[in-house]
């Protein structure tokens, strides 16, 4: 059974209507982890350089 899922404005299909909460609970700690970067800003320009042989 499919299901629309919609978080912060975006609307997503699920497979597994059962999954959705723990889609919710991942999708939060990611939002957390990514919100305790902090972004330097020259880091933030986009500079792929230093990886270059």
């Amino acid at each position: 059974m499919e299901e629309d899922f919609v978080y912060d404005g975006v609307t997503m299909k699920c497979l597994n209507p059962e999954a959705i909460p723990i889609f919710k609970k991942n999708l939060a700690k990611l939002i957390l982890k990514l919100s305790k970067i902090d972004i330097d800003e020259e880091a933030s320009e986009t500079n792929f350089s230093h990886y270059e042989d």
